[in-house]
């Protein structure tokens, strides 16, 4: 749905895709660490942490820190 002319949006495009972002993460039940910083643990005694910058279902069997910003 686009905002009607001359109105005010409340976000930003980078601050509303970072919502989105967020947002997804946490529906595929991702944790949230801190604002902007996600982990998915697929595998506690796995020693490697992948740093992503966009989560992804794929993701699901790797152990991953998503990062925002």
């Amino acid at each position: 749905m686009k905002p009607e002319a001359g109105a005010a949006s409340l976000l930003s495009d980078v601050e509303r895709d970072a919502e989105l972002v967020a947002l997804a993460a946490d529906a595929m039940g991702w944790l949230p660490l801190a604002e902007g910083a996600y982990l998915h643990a697929a595998d506690p005694r796995d020693e490697v942490i992948t740093v992503v910058g966009v989560a992804e279902p794929e993701m699901a069997g790797m152990n991953v820190l998503l990062l925002l910003g």
